[in-house]
């Protein structure tokens, strides 16, 4: 058991380390969806940077863009949609640990970010929300419940400050080869 788990940490070193500033797109894809096992729909981008906690876990559908330097910790499981934004340095964190408990035990918590989502630049979401359809989460803003759908949340805690109008037109097919 001792191997498989160095193997695993050999793993994430190289993922992060590594093919994480490798730049090219097409390499880092290639890497992320054979050895990491995510599931990235066509048109994903995940520029120079991204930091992953864990192997799977990652379930993207498509024309989503995650900038460069994101925190991704796939450890509670996290599915995105489509044409969604995530901008430079945010985070999204599955993972925290029960300060109540004794022992102080880790626990994961899914993350789901429906379709048209922009999340800004350095905003973090915590485990066991969704983000709903449309919705923005502006810079800097820590989102610790659900955000309804078509709502623009700012804040620490964020809170809702407006709401979006639905009418996307815009598809985030954006890729360069060394980004």
């Amino acid at each position: 058991m001792k191997f498989k788990s160095a193997l695993s940490e050999f793993n994430l070193f190289i993922c992060n380390y590594v093919v994480g500033y490798f730049p090219s797109r097409r390499v880092r894809l290639f890497y992320y969806r054979n050895v990491m096992k995510f599931s990235l729909g066509p048109h994903t981008s995940l520029f120079m940077g991204a930091w992953f906690n864990a192997k799977g876990g990652l379930k993207i559908a498509g024309q989503t863009i995650i900038n460069a330097n994101c925190h991704i910790d796939t450890r509670g499981g996290i599915e995105i949609g489509k044409n969604v934004s995530i901008s430079y340095g945010a985070a999204i964190v599955t993972g925290d640990h029960n300060v109540q408990d004794p022992h102080f035990r880790a626990r994961f918590r899914k993350v789901v970010i429906e379709d048209h989502v922009f999340i800004g630049f350095k905003a973090i979401i915590l485990g066991g929300v969704t983000i709903g359809y449309g919705s923005v989460v502006s810079a800097g803003a820590v989102v610790t419940k659900d955000v309804p759908p078509l709502t623009i949340v700012a804040g620490v805690p964020a809170r809702k400050i407006g709401d979006r109008k639905d009418d996307f037109k815009r598809q985030m097919i954006y890729s360069r080869l060394f980004a």
